[in-house]
Order: structure tokens, then sequence, then C-alpha cells
């Protein structure tokens, strides 16, 4: 429930190493959510320094700000990574645990489960801390991976703040970058408002 120790995760994930070591898939890595080349989604072109990257410094710093202030050490930090039972998911998330190892010094737990019992978890008061969740777009457009998925009432955020399940989150401020952007009909407009929508997203 904390942002340091959020952004201190994505940080520390070498996903040009994921790429490169696990999937071996030639994909490239995401720094957001809407994939670039979707109606409204930004682009590395247009947003270079938009999103999340790999940066173990400031991971560290970040975590270690949280630790500071909370007179913890990153030994009582107790966290897990739960995926749905693949082969390939498990490869990622040892990959993911043993970066979190060495770029933070977190000992991060591995758990996972049936694919529909895994989405009824994902659904109720069990959420995991983090979890692993796959999107096949409805349709071309930045509105299907952010609105659709992340804001309230959303695959990934069905409660929002109200209850546990899913994320767990609200923020009148991305949802409403949402709506004007649903609404907007200048292309380039409805990418700048999807851009900072995606900021406060990841962030």
């Amino acid at each position: 429930d904390d942002v340091r120790v959020r952004l201190a995760l994505s940080e520390a994930v070498d996903r040009q190493s994921l790429i490169d070591n696990v999937t071996k898939g030639e994909q490239e890595p995401a720094q957001w959510m809407s994939r670039p080349g979707l109606a409204g989604a930004p682009t590395m072109a247009d947003h270079p320094d938009l999103g999340v990257k790999f940066d173990p410094t400031d991971a560290k710093a970040q975590l270690q700000s949280y630790l500071d202030e909370k007179k913890l050490t990153v030994d009582q930090v107790k966290l897990t990574l739960m995926f749905n039972t693949s082969a390939g998911h498990q490869k990622i998330a040892e990959a993911i645990q043993q970066m979190w190892k060495d770029n933070l010094g977190l000992d991060v737990q591995l758990s996972n489960q049936e694919f529909k019992v895994y989405l009824k978890t994902l659904q109720g008061a069990d959420t995991p801390q983090v979890w692993r969740l796959g999107w096949c777009q409805d349709y071309p457009d930045a509105n299907n991976f952010t609105r659709e998925v992340w804001s309230t009432g959303g695959s990934a955020n069905p409660n929002g703040a109200a209850k546990p399940g899913g994320v767990g989150w609200t923020n009148p401020t991305f949802e409403q970058l949402l709506v004007d952007a649903a609404k907007e009909t200048d292309p380039t407009k409805r990418v700048d408002l999807y851009a900072q929508a995606e900021e406060i997203l990841v962030k």
C-alpha cells in the first residue's frame, strides 16, 4: 500500500533481460500498459520518458526510504508473487524473484494456482500482494487497456477502493482523464490524455 515499494519493485525488473534470457520472443520492454501502435496509445518516439524503466539505483532508494520511515529492515518485508500455473509464467516469476533479490535484497515467495481458482482469488479478499495477469485486446485502442482493465469496475479492478479484490485502487484524476480521452476526437490530444493517465497508473 505504499507507492515507494510499488515503484521499487517495478524499477528493479530488467524487462530487456526477461526478453533476452527468459521469453526469447523478441518482445519490446513495456514501460506502461497500452501497447504502442494502438489508437490513442503513447509511443516511445513521442513519450520516451513516460512510465517506468529499469533503474536499480532509484529502486533501492525508494525501498530504503520506505524502510527508514517504517523503521524496518529489508528482511522484515514479506511479499508473495502469485501467478497462474504455467511453466512459462513460472520461469518469468523466478527471474523476477531473483531480480528483486539481487537488486533490492528482498526474499519474495512464489505461489501459483490453476487458472479458474486464480481468477477467483484475484477478485476476492485474498488477492495477493503482487500477481500476474494477461490481457488480449478486444479492439485496438488504448481505452481497452486502461479504462476497461484498470479503472474502477475494470477487469483487474472490479471494486475500486470500495472493498478487496483486484488492484483495489481508485484515483479520480485517472478516471477523469480516461473519460476525457474516450470523448476526445483530436488524435494528438487523445494520446496526451492517455499518456497522463498512464503516468498515474504505473507510478
